[in-house]
């Protein structure tokens, strides 16, 4: 850990030392007018034109571009701050949070038919023309997004019929259907009896009793990792089952008919680690009470 930390350091002072001779003087950059941070210290904005930064003929080259990028990324962040020194906007995510959102509603039993109204709305229109749904803006179809979202709208009283569910559906399939979905997706699905829990990785409630010299310990993991891992295991334990009074159900994802699906665990890369994993699960499965 020492060599690996002087290795570290010795690399930072070699990057550092670059630094005044690629950025320039603070001189170079004219300041415009100051906005205050936190701390109430005037800051002032770089130039935003190239030219008025760079000696004429030179040429531009990419790291030119980043540190434009920046300059141009830091200009706007403090074009939106308040004159009191702070931020505020709309908090957003992808659509996977509202799916859960309308399918927590339901497994609490607590619908709001106006949320609920415009989270359909929200989610129809942030379906990609391939009929998928992406996880990042600009994205491309992510198989969970699309599952959630497609099961969600069903949920929420939306035919599967409708020309842009058939395409979500056949986007669905052609990505590998509902079993390629990442383990979130399954245990959401299995709460509401869509998927099977012998599909689901085996994680034992036990494992909270571990010892810290275990190699692997919740104290090991980050603390929103920990934030997840221990409602899941608590569900994953009891089990629950949802109130899904219409059998609404999402058959029609899965590539294979779920009653004739055997494999729900493999090893898609085939290498040691994968099938180690895959032992340790089975294992865990044989000794489950």
């Amino acid at each position: 850990m020492n060599l690996i930390r002087t290795l570290f350091n010795r690399l930072s002072e070699s990057l550092l030392s670059t630094a005044p001779e690629k950025f320039g003087s603070a001189a170079e950059y004219a300041p415009a007018s100051p906005l205050r941070l936190v701390s109430d210290k005037p800051v002032g904005l770089p130039s935003l034109d190239p030219a008025a930064r760079r000696p004429a003929g030179h040429a531009v080259t990419q790291p030119d571009s980043i540190d434009d990028a920046i300059r141009r990324s830091q200009a706007w962040f403090l074009g939106q701050q308040h004159a009191e020194g702070y931020w505020v906007a709309e908090l957003e995510a992808d659509t996977t949070l509202t799916s859960e959102y309308l399918m927590l509603r339901r497994f609490l039993d607590r619908v709001d038919l106006d949320r609920q109204e415009q989270a359909v709305r929200y989610l129809k229109t942030m379906q990609l023309p391939d009929g998928g749904w992406p996880i990042y803006y600009g994205g491309p179809a992510e198989i969970s997004a699309s599952v959630k979202a497609y099961f969600a709208l069903k949920l929420s009283g939306v035919s599967a019929d409708e020309p842009f569910m058939v395409r979500a559906k056949e986007r669905i399939l052609s990505m590998g259907g509902v079993v390629q979905a990442n383990v979130f997706t399954k245990i959401a699905l299995a709460l509401f009896d869509q998927y099977d829990w012998e599909g689901v990785p085996h994680m034992p409630v036990e494992i909270m009793l571990l010892p810290r010299w275990f190699p692997f310990h919740l104290d090991k993991v980050s603390y929103w990792s920990r934030t997840v891992i221990a409602p899941l295991l608590v569900l994953m334990a009891l089990k629950p089952r949802a109130k899904n009074p219409l059998g609404i159900g999402i058959a029609e994802l899965f590539a294979t008919p779920p009653e004739r699906e055997r494999r729900w665990h493999t090893n898609p890369t085939g290498k040691l680690p994968g099938t180690i994993l895959l032992g340790v699960d089975k294992a865990l499965r044989a000794l489950e009470p």
